[in-house]
């Protein structure tokens, strides 16, 4: 676990420094205000017994004056041109992150 503590910089900037800061093949960024399972990182990265994953996203649990699930939907490049609904905490191999960027 590390703080990369964004003192004014965009989101992108301190993504990409956490990002830089790992050293696992498998990453995930968690923000202040994500809760997750004991078992999350576990979970997610069952997704990648499979070579061909590239990254893995679950369900996105609202709480606080807002309570709700959105269930997570089956990934397709197509909707994800047009709207982002990927949870922001997916976990994703170092090695497509290299290779895309963020």
């Amino acid at each position: 676990m590390l703080d990369v503590a964004s003192s004014g910089t965009c989101a992108v900037r301190t993504f990409n420094d956490g990002v830089s800061a790992t050293s696992g093949d498998l990453v995930v960024i968690l923000s202040a205000d994500d809760r997750v399972s004991a078992t999350y990182l576990a979970d997610l990265a069952k997704a990648f017994d499979e070579a061909s994953i590239g990254f893995a996203y679950p369900e996105t649990r609202l709480f606080g004056a807002c309570q709700d699930v959105w269930p997570a939907r089956p990934f397709d490049w197509r909707v994800l041109a047009r709207a982002n609904f990927v949870n922001g905490s997916a976990m994703f191999r170092r090695e497509m992150y290299e290779r895309w960027g963020f």
